[in-house]
């Protein structure tokens, strides 16, 4: 396992990749929850959010200058 360098773009694009995951998974499981859902239905609710959440849009953060490793 490396070492997470503080400019390290790949370290930039995994936080920012993680953060929308978490974003939406969370605003997900709310907002199943209003709409009365079990846990379980709640659940379900935050990882189909995850799993439809568009990341292209953070491939930005990455220079594309930089050779992939």
């Amino acid at each position: 396992m490396r070492a997470k360098a503080p400019n390290d773009s790949a370290s930039v694009l995994a936080d920012a990749i993680r953060s929308a995951c978490i974003k939406a998974a969370l605003l997900a499981y709310d907002d199943a929850g209003i709409r009365g859902l079990c846990h379980e239905g709640r659940w379900e609710c935050a990882l189909a959010a995850i799993r439809h959440l568009d990341l292209r849009g953070l491939t930005g953060l990455v220079d594309e200058r930089e050779p992939t490793k």
